[in-house]
């Protein structure tokens, strides 16, 4: 590209910069009360996990307090794992849903996304809290599970 001479001469460069400033400091300040407000709302659901997990710690460790319910066939082959509520058509249909195990992993966002899931999926079906502990601890896997045991 060849030039085809000086052009127009520039207009006041000071009132076109002005402008533009001013846009862009509002930009940045809205960015980050944004970043604060989601920083905010990360730190108050982190506070809303831990005390949903330290809950349901709690709860089980109740219903592992409790005297298990009597059942009138004891089931053979029960290795390391509880009582299958294999019979339970409601378990079946937990089952079907293919809830996650759990590892007994020391990250408490883990732990409280496996609680999250699982209450999700016990909060549709018809069955008693104590049948609700017995199916999510049947998904525990390694130092869980040995936790429980």
């Amino acid at each position: 590209g060849a030039r085809r001479g000086p052009g127009r001469p520039r207009r006041h460069v000071e009132e076109e910069v002005e402008p533009e400033v001013n846009p862009g400091a509002n930009l940045w300040v809205q960015m980050l009360q944004q970043q604060q407000t989601m920083h905010r709302q990360y730190q108050e659901q982190q506070v809303q996990a831990e005390r949903h997990h330290r809950k349901m710690m709690q709860v089980l460790q109740q219903q592992r307090a409790e005297p298990p319910p009597v059942q009138p066939q004891p089931q053979p082959n029960q290795g390391a794992q509880p009582q299958a509520p294999r019979g339970n058509p409601i378990f079946r249909e937990f089952c079907r849903m293919n809830p996650p195990t759990f590892e007994g992993q020391y990250e408490p966002t883990e732990a409280s996304e496996w609680l999250f899931r699982m209450e999700d999926m016990l909060e549709d079906l018809d069955c008693t809290p104590a049948e609700k502990v017995t199916f999510a601890t049947r998904f525990f896997r390694g130092s869980a599970s040995n936790w429980w045991h």
